[in-house]
């Protein structure tokens, strides 16, 4: 079996409950909403979503680089990082930056906790992170291509005025796919996910503001045969 295939975390965290020192709040893990796998300069980790009532709770593990991982808890020790790995910090930085200033548009930060695991768990002493995230309202732009012309033109209203605010806060995610996008029809509203790939520019740096292309980059229009489609 591919080791991309394997659900690493699976359902080890079921009904849960996690207690936070740094802020005193305990959360209570619900469903399970999806996993997968990375592959970052040769050191693979997992990441699971999971719902809290409204809260998402996200999991980063390190995992073992192949399956099935050994059944010697020394053995699978030698593999542990102590320090999570570059995709979860840059989600962490993101979402402070983001919520520090104040951003509407993306998921606030509720808490965060990073610890390693125990003897039973895949690496022994390897990190184990945990974010509790807002669940925001609305569905992702999936089919967005779907939809009447009329509402994918309103919905790119809501994404220029989302991004407008969004981009000023000089985070620019590198995975600008409509899975990342979600958009309230109720509030006439769009939303930003996912930081695990992000530019955080400096703060000598001036954010460019709001950039045509960002249609193009988020897949809400594209270019064939010489031709622009909305």
């Amino acid at each position: 079996m591919s080791v991309w295939n394997v659900k690493w975390i699976d359902h080890q965290f079921d009904d849960g409950d996690f207690f936070f020192e740094a802020d005193g709040t305990e959360w209570k893990v619900d469903t399970k909403i999806s996993e997968k796998a990375f592959l970052f300069y040769a050191k693979r980790y997992g990441t699971r979503k999971t719902k809290l009532s409204r809260r998402l709770f996200t999991t980063a593990i390190r995992v073992p680089p192949s399956y099935p991982p050994s059944k010697d808890p020394e053995e699978r020790a030698k593999l542990a990082l102590p320090y999570p790995g570059a995709f979860c910090l840059k989600e962490l930085m993101a979402l402070q930056l983001l919520e520090k200033g104040g951003c509407s548009v993306t998921p606030k930060l509720l808490t965060w906790f990073n610890s390693w695991q125990t003897p039973e768990m895949l690496v022994p002493g390897g990190y184990i992170m945990i974010l509790v995230m807002e669940k925001l309202p609305g569905e992702p732009l999936t089919d967005f291509w779907d939809r009447p012309f009329e509402e994918r033109e309103k919905i790119r209203a809501a994404f220029r005025r989302a991004a407008t605010e969004f981009y000023s806060h000089r985070v620019y995610p590198d995975d600008e796919q409509l899975r990342n996008l979600l958009y309230d029809a109720e509030e006439d509203k769009c939303y930003f996910l996912d930081f695990e790939d992000s530019l955080i520019l400096d703060e000598d740096e001036e954010p460019p503001g709001w950039w045509d292309r960002f249609f193009f980059s988020w897949k809400l229009a594209y270019h064939r045969n010489g031709e622009v489609h909305y």
